[in-house]
């Protein structure tokens, strides 16, 4: 019979702390694939590649002030491809 693992209690202060970071390690990864995808999609020069990186950057930075217009786009691209981004709804 396995044994039970210890009960963790977490604060309010130390969940918020663990969600910030996760959706800074996933919003990341998605801008990596994102930049590398649309690299290879239009055959983007190393220029091109750096500022469409900095670019996604400073709205990942303002995501929550943005929130209104990144839904209005991803609704457009529902849309348009029926994928649909569920986070952003």
């Amino acid at each position: 019979m396995k044994k039970r693992r210890p009960k963790i209690e977490l604060s309010k202060k130390q969940i918020e702390k663990i969600k910030k970071e996760v959706c800074k390690d996933a919003t990341a990864r998605v801008m990596i694939l994102a930049v590398a995808s649309a690299a290879d999609e239009f055959k983007l020069s190393e220029d091109q590649i750096c500022n469409m990186a900095k670019r996604m950057g400073r709205y990942a930075e303002h995501l929550d002030e943005k929130r209104l217009k990144l839904k209005e786009m991803t609704d457009i691209i529902e849309k348009n491809t029926g994928l649909k981004l569920g986070g952003l709804r």
